[in-house]
């Protein structure tokens, strides 16, 4: 799919993609690549003096969401180790830091500190969570800390700093030469080397005078280096004798480990929980740790000023040796005592081994991949104890533990910000761990619209190859005319999706990249200058302000650029957008309209037949653009939710069913134009009334029809209830709660409805009158309730219409629903809360939310076909140049179509592939004449010269010519064959 640069929605698009750091050709192929821009570190480090980069895309989009509505999160596990020398290393993946060795004690000050970690009152606390709390405060409330080690912060400081100190020292970095894996000749070759030091040469020249069938072990060699410098030794051998086996090695670089400090686990919380929720959550995953039997400590820590208001997240630090505080204050695992007899031996009797289900397995597993086992194992048991609390207050979208490719997301996976980055990021400073997030999120975007696009665009091709199919074989008759009317009419809407649906969702997809990053840097300030004016915040912010103040300036100016040119290209694009809605409603009206004519031997096809009517009639468009057959598939729907009984599916009937609707309307849900749809919003209605039921049921088993008739009277939940038992009393959930119930149902008749105490059970409810009036709430309501309620029903439904009716208000996801923005409410503001929750609500909710994603996705099927013939374009030309510009002939006609060769294979492969363009055959046959004029000029020209130049001698039927240095000129040597066979008569051979 092309984009046309010089449309109005391109010339729209182009004035966004001027403001941005991206590359113009990239983004004409739906993808990101950012232009870097100049780096400018500032020795103090404060990221306010950097300056921003606001035109770069920020990292900032929102996560992919999976086919069943889960999303990824984030889960990061690292590693501490005992250095040379003492130092700590920070292991993460393939990442390796050097940390002083205090590294473990002072990572765990750093997760608990006081400004980061939430509070919990005294008095609240025994209602947030069950288990213990590691610290207490004097003012009666207590810090989000959990530890099994002690209550007290010294003590735990303490453990971290002896656990370093007396865990296993480590070996030093060093290379290892293996004799037996390289030449002697290539040895040597690194023995003369300059650029490798002076012991790596005298290695080196020793490994080359080992003789061959020497051993292993004596022919190895070990160098202890720094880390850094022995990559780069390796690295300078690789490059002067060549590639290396990656099996057999001749310089390895061998790593000093010492045994393991610390681990450190960061994992988010979900957005949707409170705070309860979160302590319970890290509770539950504290006692998963325990059970392991590691000294752990969790910290919660609440969002700040610098960061979202979502970002609520874990820490926990745990080491893999239980161990216990003696009486004398000693740990177990440093009391050692002097073995006798032995020089510099001592034994440990306190110290407990290692856990080694967490590093090794029982059998010869790589302990590796053992290692990645169990970190997987514990992000899935994390995103187990989320799901659950997401589960309890109704949350949909829940955590995924897999990868991307396992979720079915076709994105490439982007690499966490970090400590660093983040802030940066936030300051509106471009990082290359964010650019590379950048252009990841983006370039996903972008294709996800083109693909969505282009698949819009083939449903629509597949459409009209099927009426067409259906047409072809009829005689004339009203059928065919009909069918070939919705041809002609499908291909007219068509026109205008495939010209402007693909553009307009490049459009607002560059609008979202281009407000990214000047959202989140004003959003930052904001928060910032916000929590200085409330006398809080760090003292580096204080101290910052006026550059934070400047900042906020700066993005709040750039946020005002981009909304200029939003404003100026509503303007012009906003009259293609009610093109393109029109053009889509035309087109869903056409196919649920076209549909029966489709299917063979269909009953409504046939009925629409013999009615030999307009096609028009069978759709009659209303005054809002709603046609009537869908009003009464929704006026069905909703009598079915309030009066009737959804059935589900069972062995014998696989769909969804209704009792107590005529014939006309299960012709119509059973219609394979309403069909799907009906069989989508039955499986809703069954899923509410199956609640209504449950609810119902719980009610009166709580409190007995009696007291809840009394209930109903001041209580909505109550009368609700008995309206739940009327209405659905053929449910099957009723009618089996009714035969264990204790408690009889009371009609109003006062004839018992269920059994009573003390008598057989009865198998059913008796149906109820079909006289009774299934909506009143009871029998008591007084009419003006009843006028409420309805009322209250046709608000609903004019809201509706609402969403329906305007494309231009905006969908919002709020805690996994569908909410109606309130920007874009206009005088629905209210409703848009009230009613959120109504089935017609969600529907229309969803549906608007659908068709504008459709529009986005067709705005940018019109660009990429554009973006096609400018790419066709610039390949024709070049051709075309090649052609002019060629030493040799470029362009041979063979009797049935044109050679063409260019310096370019690829292009001349193009060019022979590419015979009937007609700007291409007006080349050729120009390029052809030309040549074929120099030729007839060369050949009179030779011809001229051979007589004075060369003596031509015949021999029998053989040819001797004598050449000069132009003998090798075709037109040349054709001249001389021309001139021999007039001086033989024709009798010299060729």
């Amino acid at each position: 799919m092309v984009l046309n640069p010089k449309s109005p929605i391109g010339r729209c698009s182009a004035r966004l993609r001027r403001l941005l750091e991206i590359e113009e050709e990239m983004a004409l192929q739906w993808r990101v690549k950012i232009i870097a821009p100049e780096r400018n570190q500032h020795s103090s480090g404060r990221r306010w003096l950097l300056p921003a980069s606001l035109g770069v895309p920020g990292p900032f989009s929102s996560r992919p969401v999976s086919a069943d509505g889960k999303v990824s999160f984030h889960f990061s596990h690292e590693t501490v180790t005992k250095g040379p020398g003492g130092v700590s290393i920070l292991s993460s993946g393939s990442r390796r830091r050097y940390l002083a060795a205090g590294a473990a004690a002072e990572h765990e000050a750093y997760i608990t500190r006081p400004e980061a970690v939430p509070t919990i009152s005294a008095a609240d606390f025994e209602e947030y969570a069950a288990g213990p709390c590691a610290v207490g405060g004097l003012d009666g409330r207590t810090a989000a800390i959990f530890s099994n080690i002690s209550d007290d912060p010294e003590k735990r400081r303490d453990l971290w700093l002896k656990a370093h100190l007396h865990e296993r020292e480590a070996n030093p970095d060093r290379l290892v030469f293996k004799a037996n894996f390289l030449k002697p000749s290539d040895w040597r070759r690194l023995a003369s080397s300059e650029g490798l030091g002076a012991e790596v040469r005298d290695i080196a020249a020793r490994m080359a005078e080992i003789p061959a069938g020497t051993s292993k072990v004596k022919g190895d060699a070990i160098l202890e280096v720094d880390l850094v410098e022995g990559a780069r030794v390796k690295k300078a051998a690789a490059s002067i004798v060549g590639p290396w086996d990656r099996k057999r090695l001749p310089i390895r670089l061998s790593k000093g480990r010492g045994g393991r400090t610390q681990f450190r686990l960061t994992a988010e919380f979900p957005d949707g929980i409170d705070a309860a929720a979160r302590v319970r959550i890290t509770q539950a995953y504290c006692q998963y740790l325990a059970e392991f039997g590691v000294m752990y400590t969790a910290a919660i820590h609440a969002p700040d000023e610098h960061n979202d208001e979502r970002n609520h997240h874990l820490h926990i630090t745990y080491y893999d040796r239980p161990c216990s505080q003696l009486p004398d204050g000693r740990w177990d695992f440093e009391v050692r005592e002097k073995v006798e007899g032995q020089h510099n031996r001592y034994r440990y009797p306190h110290r407990q081994p290692k856990i080694s289900e967490l590093a090794r397995t029982d059998g010869a597993a790589n302990y590796r991949d053992h290692r990645a086992l169990v970190v997987t194992r514990m992000r899935e048991h994390f995103a187990d104890i989320c799901n659950a609390e997401l589960t309890k207050v109704g949350v949909q979208r829940q955590f995924d533990p897999g990868r991307y490719t396992q979720m079915g997301i076709e994105q490439e996976p982007t690499q966490p910000l970090g400590p660093r980055a983040a802030p940066l990021e936030a300051a509106g400073i471009a990082t290359t761990v964010g650019m590379s997030n950048a252009e990841i999120l983006w370039s996903f975007r972008l294709e996800q619209e083109r693909k969505e696009c282009e698949a819009s665009r083939c449903e629509r091709q597949n459409l009209r190859k099927k009426i067409a199919s259906a047409a072809a074989p009829l005689e004339p008759s009203n059928e065919k005319s009909a069918l070939l009317k919705f041809e002609r009419e499908l291909a007219e809407a068509s026109k205008v999706l495939d010209d402007n649906e693909h553009e307009i969702a490049f459009f607002r997809t560059i609008l979202e990249m281009a407000y990214a990053r000047p959202e989140k840097v004003s959003d930052t300030c904001s928060r910032i200058l916000a929590t200085l004016d409330a006398g809080k915040g760090s003292a580096r912010d204080r101290k910052d302000r006026a550059l934070i103040e400047a900042r906020l300036e700066e993005a709040d100016g750039f946020f005002d650029q981009i909304l200029a040119i939003q404003e100026r290209s509503l303007g012009e694009i906003n009259p293609i957008v009610d093109q393109v809605h029109t053009a889509r409603k035309k087109i869903r009206a056409l196919s649920t309209e076209v549909e029966p004519y489709l299917i063979a031997d269909s009953s409504v096809a046939k009925k629409m037949i013999m009615q030999d009517q307009p096609i028009s009639s069978a759709m009659d468009i209303g005054p809002k653009g709603e046609d009537q057959s869908r009003a009464k598939f929704d006026n069905l729907m909703d009598r079915i939710l309030r009066e009737l009984v959804v059935l589900p599916p069972t062995e014998s009937q696989k769909h969804f069913t209704v009792r107590g609707i005529s014939k006309d309307e299960y012709l119509m849900l059973s219609s394979s134009g309403f069909a799907p749809l009906a069989q989508a919003r039955l499986k809703k209605i069954a899923s509410i009334q199956h609640e209504r039921v449950a609810q119902a049921i719980r009610l009166l088993e709580e409190h007995g029809h009696q007291t809840l008739a009394d209930l109903a009277e001041t209580e909505s939940n109550a009368r609700r209830a008995l309206l739940h038992l009327k209405v659905y009393a053929d449910h099957p959930l009723l009618k089996r709660s009714c035969a264990s119930m204790q408690e009889p149902i009371v009609s109003e008749s006062g004839a018992q409805d269920g059994p009573e105490r003390g008598s057989e059970p009865i198998e059913a409810i008796p149906a109820r009158s079909e006289k009774t009036d299934l909506i009143d709430l009871d029998s008591k309501l007084a009419s003006e309730k009843e006028a409420a309620n309805h009322a209250r029903d046709l608000t609903i439904r004019d809201f509706v219409t609402f969403i329906r009716d305007n494309p231009g208000v905006i969908i919002e996801e709020h805690d996994g629903s569908l909410r109606l923005s309130r920007e874009s409410a206009g005088d629905w503001k209210i409703s848009a809360d009230v009613f959120s929750e109504e089935p017609l609500v969600k529907e229309a909710l969803a549906d608007r939310a659908r068709a504008n994603l459709e529009i986005e996705q067709r705005e940018a099927a019109a660009a990429n076909d554009a973006r096609c013939e400018q790419h066709d374009q610039r390949l024709r030309a070049r051709i075309m140049k090649e052609i002019d510009c060629a030493g040799v002939r470029p362009v041979f006609w063979n009797g049935e179509r044109w050679e063409v060769t260019t310096a370019s294979a690829d292009l001349a492969e193009i060019a022979n592939s590419w015979q009937g363009h007609p700007d291409l055959q007006a080349a050729y046959k120009a390029s052809d004449r030309i040549w074929a004029g120099r030729e007839s000029l060369d050949q009179k020209k030779a011809m001229e010269t051979v007589s004075s130049s060369f003596d031509l001698t015949a021999k029998g039927d053989g040819l001797k010519l004598l050449r000069d240095a132009k003998a090798d000129d075709p037109g040349y040597s054709a001249a001389l064959l021309k001139r021999h066979q007039e001086n033989t008569g024709g009798r010299g051979k060729r």
